[in-house]
């Protein structure tokens, strides 16, 4: 074969290969534009089993219209971007939903009835130039039930797939379970004095609503209405007698409760005014003892629960950095339960100033551990605390008890009743009379601490053209949506929650960076404790100074001074050094991975590859050797 023959072979090859290569890519646009393969750890961009349970519940069809400003958004790639991904997951929802869910795309041009529509169902357009781009979906079921999302924020992308379940579920049920809220915290907003401004409710009432009806009991009330499916007790303060005697029945006849005690309310308005900001004697724990004692519980209201391993860092006034405090701890994977369904999925939640629960003596039933802390940890006197005290101090002379301690329990139990003698005056009797003791066991989930519940340990509020938004840092608000929802008796969103709320700790950075703050600690405290001997020193000198001496004296300080401010130099540069050692220390270990990640893989592919090609080469090698 000639040289010219071979090279119009060879680039006819080629151009086959070409043809081939890009029908093979288009055939793949087509037949394959549904596939995805999800590697990551929990499936993040796979439809779940909860939402798939939620399609395949539905009775009657439902309607979404899914509205996007598709020429308005066209200098917006991650916009666009992002519609693109909300536009193919509800086509995966329509699949799963075998027939009972119809999507409806629409473009609200300018003007046009599909603005009007967008407007009518109150979805929330971002103007742009002369137009506005809307990003929103609206559903609607066979009783005229609507539901929206006003606007799709890129931030809470990790959230769409509950966003949009939890959209479906309330529109396929209607008639959503009543849930009880009696607190002796400001849940339900009120007045701020120190912003002299009115307070909004918490966020985690926001979050409530989206499944549930939320019901407040005041604290005249003298029954529990027969609706109400699961109370919602955080910190109780001394209730009058006639309520206090309705919630013990209400649980006896098989009422489900959460139940938030308290040993440290800081959310307390009464904490601070009680003393919170100088004395911890003074502050009122939640009155839940009684209640606690029927179920055989115990929570000890003068300790709270103390932890170094999973202490948060937080800036105390005048401090001028941040630091650890052992007593607002972020739980994590090693410490949150598996094994129950309510916190199977969270990856971090946080307490501020917890007590701890344990199962008493006499305890019969089922005593569940949810949230624990670690064997890091022991209980420590509240009266040692201050509001946002030094942690340095708390820090100091740490011993761990080398137990885990219990955060919160899922308790399974037949309680007792706190009114042996009957009905109090006042109190109103129960339909088929007074029980002493619960007829079946009745479930409850018992919390040692009701500041999880602000919204400044887990969550920051956004406002967005008028509406909060809320973008959460932690799953305190998952925790008690999930507890409430397997009280109630539904659970299909529990494991979309969790999925929303999934991050992946650095625990070895983490141990590394609390083994050097804990030396720099200590380093400083030496440096501190030499500033105020050598402030001593010199009003000594400054006191005993004798007449006719002024001189000596005088060169006796400066020496002194001088001596000091050489000693705190070297410190100084000894803290630097220590700084430098963690920093090293992680660098190294980032330095580590990325070796892995970048090179090892690749390295490991490309020896596969060169192993297959030489294992190939032999045996083309032995087929061409003569017989």
């Amino acid at each position: 074969m000639s040289e010219r023959a071979a090279r119009l072979r060879a680039a006819a090859g080629l151009g086959l290969l070409a043809v081939l290569f890009l029908s093979a890519v288009m055939s793949a646009n087509l037949s394959l534009d549904g596939w995805r393969l999800d590697l990551t750890e929990q499936r993040l961009y796979t439809v779940s089993d909860g939402t798939r349970k939620v399609l395949a519940k539905l009775r009657q069809p439902i309607n979404l219209y899914f509205f996007f400003s598709d020429r308005q958004s066209g200098g917006h790639a991650l916009l666009r971007n992002y519609a693109t991904r909300v536009r193919e997951l509800l086509e995966e929802y329509v699949h799963y939903a075998d027939g009972r869910l119809l999507l409806h795309v629409i473009d609200p041009e300018p003007y046009s009835a599909a603005e009007d529509r967008a407007d009518e169902f109150r979805l929330q357009p971002v103007p742009l130039g002369d137009g506005r781009l809307y990003f929103g979906l609206a559903g609607t079921n066979a009783v005229d039930g609507v539901e929206t999302i006003a606007f799709f924020q890129p931030e809470r992308e990790p959230f769409l797939e509950y966003d949009l379940s939890r959209l479906i579920y309330s529109l396929a049920n209607p008639a959503r379970p009543v849930a009880g809220v009696l607190s002796g915290l400001p849940l339900f907003g009120g007045y701020d004095a120190a912003r002299q401004a009115p307070a909004p409710e918490w966020a985690v009432l926001q979050q409530l609503r989206q499944l549930f009806e939320v019901r407040r009991i005041g604290d005249d009330a003298t029954a529990i209405d027969p609706d109400v499916r699961v109370l919602l007790l955080a910190h109780p303060r001394e209730l009058p007698p006639a309520l206090a005697y309705a919630v013990d029945q209400f649980v006896l006849r098989g009422g489900r409760l959460l139940l938030f005690a308290d040993p440290y309310p800081d959310q307390d308005p009464r904490s601070r005014q009680a003393g919170g900001a100088s004395s911890a004697g003074g502050v009122p724990a939640s009155a839940a003892g009684g209640l606690l004692a029927a179920w055989g519980l115990e929570m000890d209201p003068e300790r709270l629960a103390a932890d170094r391993t999973l202490a948060m860092s937080v800036q105390p006034p005048g401090a001028p950095r941040p630091m650890r405090h052992v007593s607002f701890l972020a739980a994590d994977a090693r410490t949150i339960s598996r094994d129950s369904l309510i916190t199977a999925q969270l990856a971090r939640v946080t307490f501020g100033l917890p007590g701890a629960l344990r199962a008493g003596a006499g305890f019969d039933g089922d005593f569940v551990p949810l949230i624990s802390t670690s064997a890091d940890s022991r209980l420590i006197g509240k009266r040692r605390y201050r509001h946002l005290p030094d942690p340095r101090a708390l820090l100091r002379d740490f011993a761990p008890g080398g137990e885990p301690l219990t955060l919160a329990a899922r308790v399974r139990a037949r309680p007792r009743t706190q009114f042996p003698d009957g009905p109090p005056a006042g109190a109103e009797a129960p339909p088929g009379g007074h029980l002493d003791r619960a007829a079946e066991p009745v479930d409850m989930v018992a919390v040692a601490d009701s500041d999880l519940l602000a919204d400044r340990l887990w969550t920051r509020t956004q406002n967005f053209f008028g509406r909060r938004v809320l973008q959460p840092w932690a799953g305190n608000g998952d925790f008690v949506v999930n507890a409430v929802e397997a009280l109630a008796g539904s659970s299909d969103l529990i494991s979309l929650r969790g999925r929303a709320g999934f991050s992946r700790p650095f625990h070895e950075v983490e141990a590394l960076r609390r083994r050097a703050e804990e030396q720099f600690r200590r380093q400083e405290e030496a440096l501190q404790a030499r500033l105020q001997e050598a402030d001593r020193n010199i009003r000594r000198l400054q006191q005993l100074k004798p007449a006719g001496e002024e001189e000596l004296l005088t060169e006796r300080q400066r020496a002194e001074i001088e001596a000091f401010r050489a000693e705190r130099l070297r410190v100084r540069r000894d803290l630097r050094l220590v700084r430098h050692e963690l920093g090293r220390d992680i660098e190294a270990l980032g330095f580590r991975l990325r070796l892995l990640n970048i090179w090892l893989m690749p390295f490991a592919v490309t020896l596969a590859a060169l192993g297959l090609w030489a294992a190939q080469r032999r045996r083309r090698a032995r087929r061409e050797e003569p017989a």
